[in-house]
């Protein structure tokens, strides 16, 4: 059975010198006609996700 994707996954997190978490995660997923990459970052409070589709 052929492999028709490709995708990769990645995150970071820690703790700041204030007790203030934050969390940096990406998914990007790579096809023979399109690549999809997912990003979001923050803290608890505050989030903040990209989403961008791109034709190939």
């Amino acid at each position: 059975m052929p492999q028709d994707g490709s995708h990769l996954r990645a995150k970071l997190s820690g703790i700041t010198d204030n007790d203030l978490e934050w969390s940096l995660s990406a998914y990007a997923e790579l096809y023979d006609t399109s690549l999809v990459i997912l990003a979001t970052a923050g803290s608890e409070k505050n989030m903040i996700s990209i989403f961008v589709p791109i034709s190939l």
